[in-house]
């Protein structure tokens, strides 16, 4: 659909809709700049973002069919929108089975290591932490490896070592230690010798330093 150029004294600063008339949302930030130059480029980097929004306001997102915009149809036809929530269904539908059995799990390896949620999950709450003040992430990729290989060799590593004294104390009472788990996009408790397996098998792989 053939954009409408909107214009002020020969200057294009936004574009609308040739078949609803809608003016997209696109750039709506201040372009306005003491620096001349910078603030002609703004003014064309803005109508530009409005004239690609509004070539596909009235164009169903997925099949690129025409119809009118719509939020509630997510901008899509309804043959491609009910395709989307059967989608969108099945992912929860999966997400959420996913989460129960994680949860399952969780409660066999509190079983297997006799500690109780909270001691495992003040170990949680310590790694975390840890993460956050060495990399600025709530857990790092690889994290539990490098806090580990440090508290084995007992080396100076890149961790305090008041933090990584606390950190032996809260997994020796709960016998335990967590990890990130690529199959539920989380982190999950397991027991110290399942740690330990996995961690060895991670070193013959040759998968750590």
């Amino acid at each position: 659909m053939r954009p409408i150029p909107l214009s002020h004294e020969g200057v294009v600063y936004a574009y609308a809709c040739g078949k609803c008339f809608r003016v997209p949302p696109a750039g709506l930030e201040m372009i306005c700049s003491i620096n001349p130059a910078d603030h002609v480029a703004r003014i064309c980097d803005t109508a530009e973002r409005h004239r690609r929004e509004a070539e596909c306001c009235c164009m169903c997102y997925d099949c690129k069919k025409e119809k009118f915009y719509s939020e509630l149809t997510l901008n899509r036809c309804d043959d491609c929108f009910k395709k989307h929530m059967s989608i969108v269904r099945e992912s929860e539908l999966e997400f959420a089975e996913r989460r129960a059995e994680m949860d399952r799990r969780f409660k066999d390896a509190l079983e297997r290591t006799g500690t109780t949620e909270e001691k495992a999950y003040d170990l949680y709450r310590k790694m975390v932490e840890m993460s956050e003040s060495q990399y600025a992430a709530g857990w790092c990729v690889g994290f539990e490896f490098d806090l580990w290989e440090q508290i084995q060799t007992k080396s100076d590593g890149p961790f305090n070592p008041h933090d990584v004294a606390e950190v032996i104390t809260l997994y020796n009472e709960c016998s335990g230690w967590w990890v990130q788990d690529d199959y539920f996009n989380d982190q999950v408790f397991l027991s110290l010798r399942e740690w330990q397996d996995l961690y060895d098998d991670r070193l013959r792989q040759g998968e750590l330093s």
